[in-house]
């Protein structure tokens, strides 16, 4: 199947918002399941401060790994014109018992210049020059942590440490590298660029709105969208009704349980000058 790699969000703003929810939604069933097995034991017990501390600092680790996943996943997808998909990428295989600090760095190495496990650089497929999000005096520093990290030996204490701290610098550049960034990231040309894009989408925009509620209101429009306008208004009308009927039931929900409360007061003998009546309250609420 031949079709198109994903290379951009429709709505960047919207969809990285939407994906860190994503991540946040799988984030919360690993932490319920961490609860379930390491947790205080229940809502009444008291919090350990060590335990949340950890949580916390879990929660953060889990929601970054799972949106690297998701975007790993998202940039490897070739969507055809019939909806179709397959990924344009082999996973690694996992490795039993392997060292979690040098896979991440040998995968974040990938990502950002396409390093293959022979050594040779595919730039390509990298995000460095695939986004050219980094600023151009980034780019050499860039090149040099990677040139430096694909060759720590992991086995070796003293490079162990050293490729610890690379580790910080390549999960940096990761993150600066992913498209959207230099706007991100404040830089006065791409932001620049990005109001002249949206200029003329947000005057359509406004001018949609303008048009939607002409014909709303009858001004203009044709037979056709006056009928989709006409049946948007009923849902919506329909949608108001149904919610303020549910605030009336809760509201006589609310006098009946006050009511109720009241007869309990005057039984045990509370003056009516301490405690006004149901009429009073309910004439109270009208207002």
């Amino acid at each position: 199947m031949s079709g198109r790699r994903v290379t951009a969000f429709q709505n960047f703003q919207k969809d990285r918002v939407d994906l860190g929810r994503i991540a946040a939604r799988a984030t919360a069933d690993v932490l319920w399941l961490l609860d379930a097995t390491a947790g205080p034991g229940g809502a009444s017990v008291e919090p350990d401060p060590e335990y949340s501390a950890f949580r916390e600092w879990y929660r953060q680790r889990c929601t970054e790994t799972h949106v690297g996943i998701l975007m790993d996943l998202l940039t490897s997808l070739e969507v055809d014109a019939n909806g179709g998909v397959r990924l344009d990428r082999q996973p690694e295989p996992i490795e039993e018992n392997f060292d979690q600090p040098a896979a991440r760095l040998r995968y974040l190495c990938k990502e950002l210049f396409g390093v293959q496990p022979d050594g040779s650089w595919n730039r390509s497929e990298g995000l460095v020059d695939y986004y050219g999000q980094l600023f151009d005096d980034e780019v050499p520093d860039c090149e040099a942590d990677v040139r430096a990290a694909i060759a720590i030996d992991f086995s070796d204490p003293d490079q162990r440490a050293e490729g610890l701290r690379l580790l910080g610098e390549i999960k940096k550049w990761f993150t600066y590298a992913q498209q959207g960034m230099r706007l991100f990231r404040g830089d006065a040309d791409e932001q620049a660029r990005f109001d002249e894009f949206m200029e003329p989408l947000l005057k359509q925009a406004e001018a949609e709105k303008a048009r939607t509620e002409a014909v709303a209101e009858g001004a203009e429009g044709t037979e056709e969208e006056r009928t989709a306008a006409y049946a948007a208004l009923l849902r919506k009308k329909t949608a108001l009704e149904s919610e303020l009927c549910g605030y009336q039931d809760a509201i006589t929900e609310r006098r009946q349980d006050l009511e109720g409360i009241l007869a309990n007061l005057s039984r045990l003998g509370i003056s009516d000058s301490a405690n006004p009546s149901p009429s009073a309250v309910n004439s109270a609420a009208a207002i």
